[in-house]
C-alpha cells in the first residue's frame, strides 16, 4: 500500500505530531462529514456502518473508525478500509488501506474520503463512504487579568483567567507560576496555583511577574505574563 498512499497526506506514525501536510486553503478549519452513502445490497446481505465518535478533529489528532455497527444475518467475513485525499487523488486506491473492525490513525488538514467495503460469509458486500477534515490546529489564547489593576499593599488582589479562549475546543487546565524579582532569576518549574481564578497578598516592596499557561482540550497551549510591584 506505499505505493497507493504515498502523497495521501496522511500523518506517517514516526512524525505524526511533528510533520504534517499543508492543506488547501478552500473549507481548511470546516468539518464536513459525508452521510454514509451504502451501495445497493440484497436485503439479505450484509450492511456497511462507519461510526467515528472522536470527529470533529485537528492535524494529528488520533481519530478512531469502527465498523462494529455493521451487521449480515450470515455474519461479516471481511472489512476493507479504503483512504483517498480529495486533494491528491480522483479515487480510492484499489488495495485496502487498512482491514479489521477498527483502527486509528491520525490526519494532515486536507479533505479526505474514507470508504468501508464488508463481505458477509455468503459472498456478499456493501460499503458505506465518510468524507471528512481534520482541520488545522489552532492554539488557544490566554488572557489574564487583575483587580485592583494597580496593586498596592492595601489588601489581596484577585486574578482571572477566564477570559481565556480555545477557538476549537474548551480550556481544560489553567496554571499559575509567580516570581518574586527579589529572590529569584526564573519562574519555579512547577504551577504555583492551578483553577481559573485565585485571589492572593503580596509581600509589600516586591516586585512580582506572574505568568498564566493555558491549555486546551486538543493539548495546545498558550501563554501570557503580568509584571508589577506592591
Amino acid at each position: 500500500m506505499k505505493d497507493d498512499n504515498e502523497d495521501s497526506g496522511l500523518v506517517d506514525d514516526s512524525t505524526r505530531r511533528t510533520v504534517l501536510k499543508t492543506g488547501a486553503a478552500a473549507g481548511i478549519g470546516m468539518l464536513s462529514v459525508g452521510a454514509s452513502t451504502g451501495s445497493a445490497a440484497a436485503s439479505s446481505g450484509p450492511t456497511a456502518v462507519i461510526n467515528a465518535d472522536s470527529l470533529p478533529a485537528e492535524q494529528g489528532d488520533d481519530i478512531t473508525f469502527d465498523a462494529s455497527e455493521s451487521s449480515a444475518p450470515t455474519g461479516i467475513q471481511s472489512y476493507e478500509w479504503y483512504v483517498r485525499n480529495n486533494e491528491a487523488q480522483d479515487d480510492f486506491p484499489s488495495s485496502p488501506w487498512k482491514t479489521g473492525e477498527t483502527f486509528t490513525e491520525s490526519f494532515a488538514d486536507s479533505p479526505f474520503s474514507l470508504k468501508l467495503v464488508v463481505t458477509d460469509n455468503d459472498g456478499n458486500t456493501d460499503s458505506t463512504q465518510l468524507d471528512f477534515i481534520a482541520h488545522q490546529a489552532v492554539t488557544p489564547t490566554a488572557r489574564l487579568t487583575r483587580h485592583p489593576e494597580a496593586p498596592d499593599n492595601s489588601g489581596p488582589i484577585t486574578f482571572s483567567g477566564r477570559l481565556s479562549a480555545a477557538p476549537r475546543g474548551t480550556i481544560e487546565s489553567y496554571e499559575w507560576y509567580v516570581r518574586n524579582h527579589e529572590h529569584q532569576d526564573d519562574y519555579l518549574s512547577s504551577p504555583w496555583k492551578t483553577g481559573p481564578t485565585f485571589v492572593e497578598q503580596f509581600a509589600d516592596d516586591n516586585t512580582f511577574s506572574l505568568k498564566l499557561v493555558v491549555t486546551d482540550s486538543h493539548g495546545n497551549t498558550s501563554t501570557t505574563e503580568t509584571t508589577f510591584t506592591v
